[in-house]
């Protein structure tokens, strides 16, 4: 391990951030923890944004890395998330929560289902709707978990 761990975070946020606020933000970020006392020795290669890296369903993956020395990349990283955290968030920037937007045909009022009350359509719209839901939140997780192991 003589060249040291390169370490990749990937941030999830959501489609309409600024690109360009968060790169700076990082760079910040990674000025500091240059600087930091305990850290900043344990650095090869400095945290770097590598812009984005991937267009999903419902977030943008924004990529930071970098390289440092063997057994303390952890205690990097944990730092690294924690500021980048506070940074993003004291700029308004959250990270990106799923969301699945099903629609459904509102059903006609004056005509019911066909021997069932009125009443009984909405349960049927938010069970199937759950179920999209569920099915497309456990879609994006195992490409997610693949990808990852190709990494």
């Amino acid at each position: 391990m003589r060249g040291g761990l390169v370490e990749k975070i990937n941030l999830q946020l959501p489609y309409d951030t600024d690109i360009d606020k968060v790169r700076k933000i990082v760079k910040k970020v990674g000025q500091k923890l240059l600087e930091d006392e305990e850290l900043g020795p344990n650095f090869i290669q400095p945290l770097k944004s590598q812009g984005v890296r991937e267009v999903g369903d419902s977030v943008m993956t924004f990529r930071v890395k970098f390289t440092a020395k063997a057994g303390k990349h952890f205690l990097i990283r944990r730092e690294a998330i924690k500021r980048i955290t506070m940074a993003l968030e004291k700029e308004g920037i959250h990270y990106a929560h799923r969301k699945v937007i099903v629609e459904f045909p509102a059903p006609s009022p004056s005509a019911p289902p066909e021997g069932r009350p009125q009443t009984q359509s909405g349960p049927d719209h938010a069970t199937a709707g759950a179920a999209a839901a569920l099915e497309t939140i456990l879609e994006e997780e195992k490409k997610e978990k693949e990808a990852q192991e190709k990494e």
